[in-house]
């Protein structure tokens, strides 16, 4: 049976599948990995109750300043792109994906099963170690955290699910597998 780490964007499209809430595009074949041992690092059973408060709470539709340096002598773009609103979620919809996400995190559900390993201080040493990836790879330094996890727990045998294109490539320079995308992403 395949042993899945699962990182909280992956986790957060699982949870969307389950529930029946459109993600972005489908980059996984979520039923096969339902069907091996699924793990979470403790960072993002806490990940991803940010990650549903920023759908609880919404966004206002708003005009940014994209502001990037365009030209060589420090000039800034001074496009304007728009951002469209995310309708906050009903009360109802936040309490039914928490009771999702907890039941699952406490091993009560019957359509998902996860178990959650924790941050050690091997799980740090690892991170430590990782986050020298940084240098060529633009990730987040919880990301190393989720590498030092698979580092620490089962390396040969985990297999990363990630969506994060800059962690994926640093998780293939350390030799840490990772599942492939469907061909087909869209979003």
């Amino acid at each position: 049976m395949n042993k899945y780490l699962i990182d909280t964007n992956a986790f957060w499209e699982i949870l969307c599948e389950i529930a029946g809430i459109p993600a972005k595009g489908k980059r996984f074949d979520i039923e096969e990995i339902k069907r091996g041992d699924c793990y979470i690092s403790e960072i993002t059973k806490v990940e991803i109750m940010s990650v549903m408060g920023k759908y609880a709470r919404g966004e206002q539709a708003q005009w940014q300043l994209c502001n990037r340096v365009i030209k060589e002598d420090g000039t800034r773009c001074t496009t304007r792109y728009f951002n469209p609103e995310r309708k906050r979620w009903k009360n109802k919809q936040t309490a039914a994906m928490r009771k999702l996400v907890k039941d699952i995190l406490e091993g009560n559900s019957q359509v998902f099963r996860i178990k959650v390993l924790p941050v050690t201080e091997d799980v740090i040493r690892e991170a430590e170690r990782f986050i020298n990836y940084a240098f060529k790879y633009k990730f987040a330094s919880l990301d190393a955290v989720i590498a030092g996890t698979a580092c620490c727990y089962d390396k040969q045998n985990f297999q990363v699910v990630t969506h994060d294109a800059s962690l994926r490539n640093a998780l293939k320079d350390d030799g840490i597998h990772i599942v492939g995308e469907l061909e087909t992403v869209k979003g």
